[in-house]
């Protein structure tokens, strides 16, 4: 595989852009996003879904806004 193709596929790959939060960590994400706490807290029972939007939090602070659940100030301007 070259370097062309890997890129492709890291591409179409990328599952940070079809993540769909669940209705608490939608209020999560946006929290966290606003910046306006510097602590934050998402407590609830397993299976819920916290280690992926903590995954995705990370992700579209790395990488930028992947999608529409992450047009928050904390995520296109991160200091």
């Amino acid at each position: 595989m070259n370097l062309y193709e890997e890129r492709d596929e890291v591409i179409k790959s990328n599952l940070s852009k079809t993540y769909i939060p669940n209705g608490k960590a939608e209020e999560f994400i946006k929290q966290v996003g606003s910046n306006e706490h510097f602590v934050n807290m998402f407590v609830a029972a397993n299976g819920v879904g916290k280690s992926a939007a903590g995954a995705n939090m990370v992700t579209n602070i790395v990488f930028g806004p992947q999608s529409e659940w992450f047009q928050h100030p904390l995520f296109q301007k991160w200091p």
